[in-house]
């Protein structure tokens, strides 16, 4: 499988041990139904402003940042439709979740497509932890398929 190297940054809260943003990594979907899932826990756990991203039909990113433990963290994502399961797996693992800032090879900057208002006043960090790390070029590798018989 090809690798590239990306940069992101972690949804840890500097400063505040124990809190973490939460970040979401959503996959096919169409934008519409991200927007509803989000808006569902958006207003289920009252939290701030949700930013959502993407450089891919139904690939979406989205930044929010109410500050949560990480139990109350690993709820939300739970709660939510469509998040890629190799992302709660890594948050699960990390105990930290990693959103991917720069762009893939081959698709163009991610734009902010929608703003979701929210329920709690937040503020931009003006600090955060940056991460650089490898991922596929392809979202899933091709499996061959083994004849058994």
């Amino acid at each position: 499988m090809k690798i590239q190297r990306i940069q992101g940054m972690t949804n840890e809260v500097i400063g505040e041990k124990g809190k973490y943003y939460v970040f979401w990594d959503i996959e096919g979907c169409s934008l519409e139904q991200a927007i509803e899932t989000l808006m569902d826990v958006q207003y289920e756990y009252q939290l701030a402003d949700i930013f959502i991203v993407s450089d891919k039909e139904g690939s979406y990113r989205a930044w929010c940042f109410s500050k949560r433990t990480f139990n109350e963290t690993m709820q939300i994502l739970l709660a939510t439709k469509y998040v890629d399961y190799a992302f709660l797996l890594w948050t699960f693992r990390r105990h930290k979740a990693t959103l991917r800032t720069s762009r893939k090879i081959g698709r163009p900057e991610q734009d902010v497509l929608v703003r979701l208002s929210g329920y709690e006043r937040f503020e931009l960090p003006n600090r955060y932890i940056h991460a650089i790390y490898e991922t596929g070029l392809e979202k899933y590798p091709k499996l061959k398929v083994l004849k058994l018989w």
